[in-house]
């Protein structure tokens, strides 16, 4: 996730209807990944938080209907309002699940797309 010298790629997040159709689109979010790198000998490491761009999130996005197709809504209650209420929250804000940090750090070696968590 690494950007590049210059601006960042510009998505037009409202071109494609499935963000138009969305109360809330990636364009909308401010998203920080931290993680610790090696500080100077005498301080030992220290936390460095990077801004992440929209547009670099594109990859990630591409799962973004998985958790709405997967998730098991009849498994997790019986009743039929709260089943609807899964599913319309699954649609709605679903996607965000895949923005997760899949790859933990746990220690300053680890290579830079591992992060300590990532700040939404």
């Amino acid at each position: 996730m690494e950007q590049g010298k210059g601006s960042p790629l510009q998505v037009d997040w409202q071109a494609d209807t499935y963000w138009r159709n969305r109360r809330l689109s990636p364009a909308q979010l401010q998203v920080h990944d931290i993680r610790l790198e090696g500080g100077k000998a005498n301080v030992g490491p220290m936390l460095k938080i990077k801004e992440v761009y929209s547009s670099t999130l594109l990859p990630d996005l591409e799962n973004r209907d998985q958790l709405v197709n997967t998730m098991r809504i009849e498994e997790a209650t019986k009743n039929r309002s709260e089943q609807n209420q899964l599913k319309t929250l699954a649609a709605e804000y679903g996607w965000m699940n895949c923005l997760r940090s899949r790859r933990v750090q746990e220690t300053i070696l680890d290579p830079p797309d591992h992060h300590k968590c990532r700040w939404m």
